[in-house]
């Protein structure tokens, strides 16, 4: 369970990972900022950032970092099908 502090601003937590399920569904649940390592580039399911490595993932967790709900309603969790990249 997140701690009582973020859950009035859950944006202020971000979960990074690499497994979908385990990492990013519950991030997402709780309404955290998400950044999921998709090594293969080919995981449809929805994230705020995803990328195949950490390293490319760097500059948007220095972005959320910074300004968390900013970020949070610059990068929707949508599906990558849903998204233009």
């Amino acid at each position: 369970e997140a701690p009582a502090s973020s859950r009035a601003s859950p944006e202020r937590l971000m979960s990074v990972g690499d497994l979908w399920v385990n990492d990013i569904a519950p991030a997402l649940e709780l309404g955290a900022a998400t950044a999921f390592v998709d090594r293969l580039g080919r995981d449809p399911r929805p994230a705020h950032v995803r990328a195949t490595t950490i390293q490319q993932l760097y500059p948007a967790i220095r972005e959320w970092a910074a300004q968390p709900a900013a970020f949070v309603a610059a990068h929707a969790a949508v599906p990558t099908a849903d998204r233009s990249i």
